[in-house]
């Protein structure tokens, strides 16, 4: 018996606000995020795996909405829930100890099982914002950025990270980044539309209805 989800969208939100990222909703269902970067040098752009049969890449591309090679999947690490193994949901490839430049767009070099994967810490910036860092094999500190050669090697400071380089966004992909409603799933056969500031649901008897807040409202 399949059970249908109505959000009541009173104002378009675009970020998630938590800086928690959990692997699976409510209903067990499999959580997939979008890595957006905040510079605004590379509006729209986000991580997207350009993985082939000779090279295992990720590259900073521009948003395409039905690209899984463009999502990923969040692991949290048990003993701290500010790390993450992250993976592509298309190659099914983990984020790996080397961060490498290309051009002028920032990829990370994957790689194929999690047993070599490395746990990537998300530290929270203002505006739901984050920074994403792992650990060399030097033991130094290195954060992804989308950046040329030229800047690769540049001092990074936390107070300066807002809205750079080093900072990205962690958008749930079931979001339009340009509506900020979450992607319809209802099968045909089942109508929802609204009338005279009422929400009517036909085909089905089984549906909540939610505001942005969580909260459930009567049918």
């Amino acid at each position: 018996m399949k059970h249908f989800f109505i959000i009541v969208c009173l104002v378009s939100v675009l970020r998630i606000s938590a800086q928690t990222f959990p692997s699976t909703d409510a209903n067990g269902n499999k959580i997939y995020y979008r890595i957006f970067s905040a510079d605004p040098n590379y509006t729209n752009k986000c991580i997207q795996d350009n993985t082939t049969n000779t090279t295992y890449t990720y590259f900073v591309n521009d948003y395409d909405a039905g690209s899984t090679k463009q999502q990923f999947e969040l692991m949290v690490n048990k003993n701290d829930s500010t790390q993450y193994y992250i993976r592509n949901r298309s190659s099914r490839k983990y984020f790996w100890n080397l961060f490498i430049v290309k051009d002028l767009f920032n990829y990370v070099r994957p790689t194929a099982d999690k047993s070599n994967a490395v746990l990537v810490t998300v530290t929270p910036l203002d505006k739901n914002q984050v920074t994403l860092q792992i650990t060399g094999f030097d033991g130094l500190t290195y954060y992804l950025n989308a950046a040329d050669a030229n800047s690769i090697y540049d001092r990074v400071y936390l107070e300066d990270a807002l809205d750079s380089r080093y900072a990205w966004y962690i958008i749930n992909a079931a979001i339009d980044p340009g509506t900020g409603i979450e992607t319809a799933r209802i099968n045909a056969g089942v109508s929802v539309y609204a009338r005279n500031r009422r929400i009517y649901v036909t085909g089905t008897a089984h549906y909540t209805i939610h505001d942005l807040t969580g909260r459930k409202l009567p049918h």
